[in-house]
């Protein structure tokens, strides 16, 4: 359960930092403030060096994907509420506990592999040559889903 919760507070953790630092690169990229619908990709615009075409197709992928995204999270929040309860009631491991726990590792490879997903879609838009080094970059999101950049503790 503990692992649980640091995970889902590590998601959220790399959002805020994502944000944070997608906003303060694409200021210094553009050299103004940005509309909140673009804070989050224009580091991946100024940093791959995408055209107008390519950045709005990414953008497009994009808010296909944050809905799936915003469910899932919804819904391992929800998980880790209902392991939270039955442990706290618990003395012991329960066949209640267990299910609960099988319900929240498959909630996380769901997580895990519609993410991905959106990271392949993303790739096959972006330059032929910049493809493995943007997969590089985010693949830890996946592997990791609690670590940032440089360490393990989002989106």
């Amino acid at each position: 359960m503990r692992n649980t919760l640091i995970v889902v507070l590590g998601l959220l953790a790399v959002a805020l930092i994502g944000w944070t630092v997608s906003y303060h690169i694409g200021v210094a990229c553009s050299g103004s403030s940005l509309s909140s619908g673009d804070r989050g990709l224009e580091w991946l615009r100024c940093e791959f060096k995408l055209t107008d075409q390519q950045y709005s197709r990414i953008r497009e992928l994009n808010q296909q994907y944050e809905p799936i995204c915003s469910k899932l999270c919804e819904r391992v929040l929800d998980s880790q509420t209902k392991l939270k309860n039955l442990i706290s009631q618990s003395q012991a491991i329960t066949p209640e506990i267990q299910e609960a726990l099988t319900q929240d590792s498959a909630l996380k490879r769901e997580c895990q592999l519609a993410m991905l997903q959106h990271i392949y879609d993303v790739t096959q838009v972006l330059p032929e040559g910049q493809r493995k080094r943007y997969l590089n970059l985010v693949q830890m999101h996946v592997l990791m889903p609690g670590c940032t950049m440089g360490s393990c503790s989002d989106h």
